[in-house]
């Protein structure tokens, strides 16, 4: 089975995540404009932040500064930069709400800002729920890339409403 026909056409992530990746793509060396080409994404796409673009060009891009740059923690970098990015709007929400409770409810969602790239599944385990974020596209197409930089936001954005830093255990 090739990559066209695993991932869905119709799959869809906001722009601005795509730009996170550049960023951090530019800073570990890689040029912007030859990767932009590269991996099949449109400029255009690029110049509204909410605009949203298909998946595929997405994981391509991933791989590609992934590959050029040998960095096996891109993921986790853009993950970080895609949390700063979000940081005025949570000291906004501080200041505006009234209780944790609101505040927490005015949170931004990780799985909107990720759009289409996975979705959140509860489990049963022992007696207990867990919640896990698994990748739409399989795992050869998605990569590890992808998923720690959902991760990476997701802990980000617990961490800075807990007094204590939230470990993360090996599963």
């Amino acid at each position: 089975m090739n990559k066209k026909q695993i991932i869905d056409p119709t799959q869809v992530m906001p722009a601005k995540q795509a730009m996170h990746t550049l960023q951090i793509g530019e800073r570990l060396g890689v040029p912007k404009d030859q990767i932009i080409e590269k991996c099949g994404l449109d400029k255009a796409w690029l110049e509204i932040p909410d605009y949203q673009i298909p998946v595929e060009p997405f994981y391509e891009l991933n791989k590609e500064i992934a590959k050029a740059t040998d960095n096996q923690d891109l993921g986790i970098l853009v993950g970080r930069a895609a949390y700063l990015n979000i940081g005025h709007l949570l000291l906004y929400l501080s200041s505006i709400c009234g209780s944790l409770r609101q505040w927490l409810n005015m949170m931004p969602n990780v799985l909107e800002m990720y759009g289409d790239l996975g979705k959140a599944v509860i489990v049963r385990e022992k007696g207990s729920l867990r919640s896990e974020w698994r990748p739409s596209a399989p795992f050869s197409v998605s990569d590890r890339h992808t998923i720690d930089m959902v991760l990476s936001t997701a802990n980000s954005i617990l961490t800075s409403i807990c007094l204590q830093p939230i470990i993360i255990s090996k599963a």
